[in-house]
């Protein structure tokens, strides 16, 4: 997956030069006794947490917290406003150096719809196809989050915020301790996705490339740049791998999901060969007796049809280009 980077970029040019004097990430907990109370604070390594959304509150996902000698490290700010400040005072528990940087690993409302709430100061970073995406007044940016609302009819679109450092190509951010590797990949689960990676601890922040429900939704996905992205994933054999949502996964776990895209694919395949008609494609895959081994078929939203469909128009145009429809 990685191949398509091309050079590799090493972000020391002072880029704590392009910030002004930050601000604290939140006022100080101890003024508040409910502060942090959507969160509960993992810590994976010195300097290293994960803020985990407590039971209950599937409004809050998980973000990756890293302190630095220049500040703290924020990937994840949460899909809205509300989402954003509680997950500030959950940070401001944990010290009080302000937010330098703020990583958005897709142009989706899920990962990227509280960057607004954060401090002026903190320096956003996203992928150029992130940057064009957020540009575009066309683009749907709540499309996933809107469905997984409670009314989606009634969902309003977060305040846009367009990063301002835009990554390129595999960028490292340099730091005595605690150094990060941002990695922009070609279309997979969204065409804007990145990666983390603390390459110190191999803890990779993976976001909603990886769906630990088991109901993974591909609106605009590219199923075929999806899997090879996995299938990077777990030969990176990372020691912690964060989804979006739910607890960490292995490197194993990374394969579990890899696999259930490829029986998509593999299905799909068959129903070709056994002349299965395109508009019964999906509804023939979700019935296979397999299915249920790869995804959770009952969970509410239901986005797997998603993943079937986007699989489905992938292979038809495949099969247009070698004339076989």
């Amino acid at each position: 997956m990685l191949a398509t980077i091309q050079v590799i970029l090493r972000n020391t040019l002072g880029i704590a030069a392009l910030l002004a004097l930050a601000i604290p990430a939140a006022s100080a907990a101890a003024a508040d006794p409910e502060a942090g109370a959507g969160f509960t604070v993992d810590t994976l390594s010195e300097g290293v947490f994960v803020m985990r959304p407590v039971a209950g509150r599937p409004d809050l996902s998980n973000s990756l917290v890293v302190d630095r000698a220049d500040g703290l490290l924020v990937v994840g700010p949460q899909a809205s406003a509300a989402g954003a400040r509680e997950l500030l005072d959950a940070i401001a528990t944990i010290g009080d150096k302000p937010i330098r940087y703020l990583v958005l690993t897709s142009a989706h409302a899920d990962v990227a719809g509280g960057a607004s709430t954060f401090p002026a100061s903190t320096l956003v970073i996203g992928s150029v196809n992130a940057r064009d995406s957020l540009r575009d007044p066309a683009y749907d940016f709540g499309a996933e989050v809107r469905l997984r609302s409670e009314n989606p009819k009634r969902w309003k679109a977060p305040a846009i915020r367009l990063p301002v450092m835009i990554v390129h190509a595999r960028t490292e951010l340099e730091d005595p301790v605690n150094e990060v590797e941002l990695l922009p990949l070609a279309p997979s689960h969204t065409q804007s996705d990145m990666m983390v990676l603390l390459p110190n601890q191999n803890i990779i922040y993976c976001g909603a490339l990886l769906f630990a429900d088991r109901n993974p939704y591909a609106g605009d996905a590219d199923v075929g740049g999806w899997l090879s992205t996995l299938n990077h994933i777990a030969k990176l054999n990372p020691a912690v791998a964060i989804p979006l949502r739910g607890e960490s996964l292995d490197a194993r776990q990374v394969r579990v999901l890899r696999d259930a895209l490829a029986w998509v694919r593999g299905q799909i395949a068959l129903g070709f060969v056994d002349r299965v008609a395109p508009e019964k494609m999906t509804d023939w895959v979700l019935e296979s007796e397999d299915a249920s081994k790869h995804f959770d078929l009952d969970a509410t939203p239901f986005f797997v049809r998603t993943v079937i469909d986007r699989a489905l128009e992938e292979a038809i145009e495949q099969r247009r280009k070698r004339g076989l429809m």
